[in-house]
């Protein structure tokens, strides 16, 4: 499937993205057509104006529907950062609400918006330097027995293989990075506000992802999602191995394998600056 995967398709939350957007449709012309023909009056200069805006709005959002589904994109404008913005605030929870309605799982969507994600972030190329690339990894990764504390610094980790935190400790050396293990969200997003990374590598549940995903907009987001052998929030695992082609694709180093080959033109990053009062984690 690619770099990072998930079970559900990107498909489905894009259906539901379009049906959301239906939805809306309907609502905003259904109330301008009522406006005009009870208030306004038909064909009077507020009525026209009235039709012209409804149809500015809609086709807007028909655009940011585009714009979050595509799996692949050129840098944005920040118009087009605007309607993708706003219609992931609008949009988005509708598109649960009807995927719900029509008896599809949370988990199921939240795991096809995550998808749909992954493809947009990871069809473009990068070279990043280490600094710009902030990892979370979430604190459930840990052995729920083990006393060392993984904050502010994962390196304390002692290594004994009883999780996965000793193999990403490697591989982050590996490769120069680092990265903050966090309990939730809250933290997480914290995190975002002080670091202003330019990519974020993010190990989680489908639900911090998801709303992670959103409340970071416009920092691209790659997103790996937990396994959950004995439960939620317990003892989790994660594959190293994604984990890896994630930093091989961030930092630009050979061998990255992306989740489809890039058409020509595809976007390519490359930003040497320093973020300025950015601390090392």
């Amino acid at each position: 499937m690619g770099t990072v995967e998930t079970e559900a398709s990107s498909r489905t939350f894009g259906m539901a993205m379009w049906a959301a957007w239906a939805l809306v449709f309907a609502i905003v012309a259904g109330g301008a057509v009522l406006l005009e023909r009870y208030v306004l009056g038909v064909f009077s200069s507020a009525s026209i104006a009235l039709g012209c805006f409804a149809c500015a709005i809609i086709l807007w959002l028909g655009y940011g529907v585009l714009l979050v589904t595509r799996t692949s994109h050129r840098k944005e404008m920040i118009l087009s950062q605007l309607a993708r913005k706003v219609t992931s605030k609008l949009l988005v929870p509708v598109a649960m609400l009807l995927g719900r309605a029509v008896g599809i799982s949370w988990e199921r969507l939240a795991g096809s918006f995550i998808e749909m994600n992954n493809k947009a972030v990871m069809h473009r190329r990068y070279s990043l330097t280490p600094d710009e690339v902030l990892v979370l990894l979430p604190q459930c990764l840990q052995n729920q027995d083990c006393q060392r504390r993984l904050s502010p610094s994962i390196f304390n980790c002692a290594r004994c293989g009883r999780c996965d935190i000793a193999d990403l400790v490697e591989l982050l050396e590996r490769y120069g990075l680092s990265a903050s293990v966090v309990p939730g969200g809250t933290l997480a997003r914290k995190l975002v506000e002080l670091r202003k990374p330019k990519v974020i590598i993010a190990v989680a549940c489908e639900r911090e992802i998801f709303t992670g995903i959103q409340d970071t907009h416009p920092i691209p987001v790659i997103s790996i999602i937990n396994q959950r052998p004995n439960g939620p929030c317990v003892d989790t695992t994660v594959s190293v191995a994604k984990v890896k082609r994630a930093i091989e694709l961030v930092l630009g180093r050979p061998g990255t394998r992306l989740l489809s080959q890039p058409s020509a033109g595809v976007q390519t990053i490359k930003t040497t600056e320093e973020v300025d009062g950015a601390p090392s984690t």
